[in-house]
């Protein structure tokens, strides 16, 4: 069963708009593959956040590690929403799987130039 990670940052604590719902909707109208696909989303449910930190870091470190494919969006918004965690996560991936990688990021955002040049 193919597996995603919808990674990016996360508007709901950032004031920015939530667009991680919507992406997956668009994925799941567009999947087209042999079985189900699985999207993972880092996001809490219903509110909940991990009680610690280091349980939601290391659950975010798992989705990735077990995704076939992750797509990132990078907004960079540096007042509302820089995801500076997410450009953590691409790295890890860029660096060691670059196959898995996929970015999203706006074309006026100008600081995420570096990142558009390495994916």
């Amino acid at each position: 069963m193919p597996v995603g990670d919808a990674a990016g940052a996360d508007a709901a604590h950032g004031g920015g708009a939530v667009v991680r719902p919507s992406a997956i909707d668009l994925l799941a109208e567009q999947w087209h593959g042999d079985g189900p696909l699985t999207v993972l989303s880092p996001e809490s449910r219903g509110g909940i956040r991990a009680e610690h930190y280091d349980d939601q870091v290391e659950s975010e470190l798992e989705m990735i590690q077990s995704a076939d494919a992750l797509m990132f969006w990078i907004p960079r918004d540096l007042r509302t929403l820089p995801g500076f965690t997410t450009n953590v996560e691409f790295g890890l991936v860029a660096g060691t799987s670059p196959e898995r990688a996929v970015l999203g990021c706006p074309l006026c955002a100008n600081p995420a130039c570096r990142l558009r040049t390495v994916s």
